[in-house]
This record gives structure tokens, sequence and C-alpha cells, in this order.
């Protein structure tokens, strides 16, 4: 009897552990972009990065432009944001490369805002991209082209894309888009990124019975 109720302490105490880690990275996960809001790169006025950085030494080193150039002028927060220029059918964006584990749930979003009603109903587009060490894409999110901000000239939340990295992942790329028909030189600003990681429901049931195995040693000691 004794025997059972050590064995049922352990596992309880493992359960309460993982739910435990669960719910603290839930509530905590940080921010894995840097320079989120566009801060850095605003006052340093320009991006000086081509698409796609082929080199480690673009990993969490800020913000890439592709297509085009990038403005900063009004912000969400703070005193810069990025502006995609329209280029008539051909995208344009910010990305950013990250170091990225396997079976992570990883979840992007930004604020977005356009000056004027775009000709291309879903002109937006975040996606997610899941690379290998040898920076060979290996997966995409699904990447769905969404509806622009509900109101022009407003600051708009666009909904996130989540999406899970798949076996050998090494390098998660952030991709902020736009698209829209015409040339007038308008375009979609964005602001406040934000990429965060949730590690696999397995992982984290294995962390919650080693803590409680260590800790069923330690007072098996003390006794």
């Amino acid at each position: 009897m004794e025997k059972r109720s050590i064995v049922a302490k352990i596992i309880y105490g493992s359960v309460a552990t993982a739910t435990a880690v669960v719910l603290s990275l839930s509530v905590q996960a940080q921010n894995l972009l840097v320079d989120p809001g566009f801060e850095t790169e605003g006052a340093t006025n320009g991006w000086g990065q081509s698409n796609p950085i082929a080199t480690p030494s673009g990993v969490s080193g800020g913000w890439g432009a592709f297509g085009g150039y990038l403005e900063f002028t009004q912000a969400h927060s703070g005193f810069f944001s990025a502006l995609m220029v329209e280029n008539t059918w051909n995208p344009q964006g910010a990305y950013q490369i990250v170091p990225g584990t396997a079976g992570d749930t990883y979840t992007l979003s930004a604020w977005a805002l356009d000056t004027q009603t775009p000709d291309y109903a879903t002109p937006v587009l975040m996606q997610l991209g899941f690379y290998n060490a040898s920076f060979t894409q290996i997966g995409t999110s699904a990447g769905n082209f969404e509806a622009g901000p509900a109101t022009i000239n407003t600051w708009y939340q666009e909904p996130a894309t989540v999406a899970v990295a798949p076996a050998g992942t090494a390098y998660v790329y952030s991709y902020l888009m736009y698209m829209d028909s015409d040339s007038a030189g308008q375009g979609m600003y964005y602001d406040d990124a934000s990429l965060t990681a949730v590690p696999e429901p397995s992982s984290l049931a294995l962390v919650g019975m080693g803590l409680a195995s260590l800790c069923y040693v330690i007072r098996r000691r003390k006794a």
C-alpha cells in the first residue's frame, strides 16, 4: 500500500509539474524577434540585407527586406513602423530568422494599417518558414493571404499564423508580406510583430516526470 501511494505521488507530481510548466510558458512566452517594433531599423534608416540571407550571420540579426524597399513613418507604438510599398502583384515584405526547435509550436502575429482600400481583397500574408541546419527549406505554414485592416488608417491586429516546426528544424523564418494589384505607391504598414514558441506537450511531460522523480530521490535520501 505504501509503495502504491509513493507511485501515485510521483505520477500526480509529474502531472502537476508538467501542467505548471505549460501554464508558465503560455503566460510568459517571450517574443523571439529582434527589434519587433522596427525601432532600431527605423533609426538606422535602412535594411542593408537582401533576400534570402544564406549564412548564419543573418540569424537573430534583425529584419531583412525583399521585393523592393521599406520606409519608416507612423507607428502603432514607439516612433517607427515598416511600410511595404505596392509593386504590381509582386509581394514585398520583411523577414527575420531565429533559431528553431523541431516539435515546438510557433505563433506569428503583427499589427497592420492600410492608408487606402486595397485592390486585392486579401493583401496581407504572414508566413512561417522552417529550415534545417544547412538553410534548406523543409516546411512552411499555410500562409494564406488575409484581409487587410478592418478600417482604413486604423491599426488592426491581423489573425495570428500558427505552425508546428517539422523534424529537422534548426531555423525559423518569419515573413510579413503585402501584395496589391496597382503601383500607386501606397502600401501596408506593419508594427509590433511577435513570434513565440511553446514546446511540444510530450517534452513538457518528460520534464515533469524528471523533476518529480528527482524530488522523490532527494526525499528518500533525506529520509
